[in-house]
């Protein structure tokens, strides 16, 4: 993989909309789903799904979502034309990837790491004067998307409280019972490093919920 560098400009513009991005192909298909097989006197028992990393620049909606069921460009009016907007969100920012570093991300812990380094090289702009935080507001909310997206393919976490215009309110509940906000978790790490000059791990905070599904603390 490439090594990530500071870009020259800025990423792109986003409005407020974040659902207006081209989706095609949006349809494209992933890789089948591998399954385990456990055999006892010749018969299969058990058949378990293996789960594997997805593309994000063609992530799948999950469950019962279906792209219709958002309009390209409508605003989200429920909880699940937000899921749907936020799937398109992080699609867009892995088609950035792929177009800046030739780096397709998947929905796995070296995706988070690429990304920290990202955030880290943008922060680092911040703390050198170089830089506006305001500029990261965008760039926090999608990467925030994508940790979120990440986890709840990962680690099985559902999105809650999706309404408003807060992007760093929304939720995600995990098997365990936690309830974490993939979005602040973003923004605590960004601010940290460029007001505070270091930073907490996000690597280490994906492979924990994953590992443990342990509550953990949002409190700044």
């Amino acid at each position: 993989m490439p090594t990530l560098q500071t870009i020259a400009r800025r990423a792109p513009h986003h409005e407020e909309d974040l659902t207006t991005f081209d989706l095609r192909p949006w349809h494209a298909a992933n890789e089948d789903v591998e399954v385990d097989v456990d055999l006892e006197a010749e018969d299969v028992t058990v058949v378990r799904p293996r789960w594997f990393p997805e593309a994000v620049e063609r992530l799948l909606l999950r469950g019962q979502l279906r792209e219709d069921m958002l309009p390209v460009g409508a605003v989200p009016c429920d909880e699940a034309g937000m899921q749907i907007g936020i799937v398109r969100l992080v699609r867009s920012l892995g088609r950035d990837y792929l177009a800046w570093y030739g780096a397709s991300l998947r929905t796995d812990a070296v995706a988070i790491e690429t990304m920290q380094r990202y955030l880290l090289a943008h922060a680092g702009e911040v703390l050198a004067g170089r830089a506006d935080v305001d500029t990261l507001a965008p760039e926090i909310v999608r990467h925030g998307a994508l940790l979120g997206e990440i986890l709840a393919r990962r680690a099985g976490g559902s999105w809650m409280d999706l309404y408003g215009q807060m992007p760093g309110a929304w939720r995600m509940a995990l098997p365990s019972g936690a309830v974490i906000s993939p979005v602040a978790r973003v923004q605590r790490f960004v601010l940290r490093r460029a007001i505070e000059g270091r930073h907490d791990d996000l690597v280490a905070f994906f492979e924990q919920v994953v590992a443990t599904g342990t509550a953990l603390a949002e409190a700044g």
